[in-house]
């Protein structure tokens, strides 16, 4: 049986947008579902992404258009609990907060335009 679902969260703030990917690794006998958190915030033609991944699923992330190392920080673990995504958020946020320092203008994100923007990158 194979298993995918991705599930996407605007933040309060609607800076972020928290994709929540689930998917089951492994062969028969073998397999277990592996969760992932990736948070990405857009500005002009930018983005950074602050992720968990397990394993070698990096490539996951970004397909073809994988970003810069200033750009992403990506930590191989995997997410279950609220616990193990605290720390993510929170290391996003900061991220955010320092972009934006840095003269980005931190786009809005709508249920309309999320979709969007999230597409321009796996493409």
């Amino acid at each position: 049986m194979l298993f995918f679902w991705a599930r996407i969260f605007i933040s309060p703030d609607k800076k972020s947008a928290l994709l929540l990917v689930n998917w089951v690794e492994g062969k028969e006998g073998g397999k277990v579902v592996i969760s992932n958190l990736e948070i990405y915030s857009f500005s002009g033609n930018s983005f950074i992404v602050t992720a968990c991944a397990q394993d070698g699923a990096a490539k996951l992330l970004t397909g073809a258009n994988r970003p810069s190392e200033e750009q992403m920080s990506l930590h191989l673990k995997a997410v279950f609990a609220e616990s193990a995504a605290r720390p993510i958020i929170n290391e996003h946020q900061k991220r955010l907060a320092e972009w934006e320092a840095k003269g980005e203008k931190v786009r809005e994100l709508t249920k309309d335009n999320v979709l969007p923007s999230l597409s321009k990158i796996f493409s």
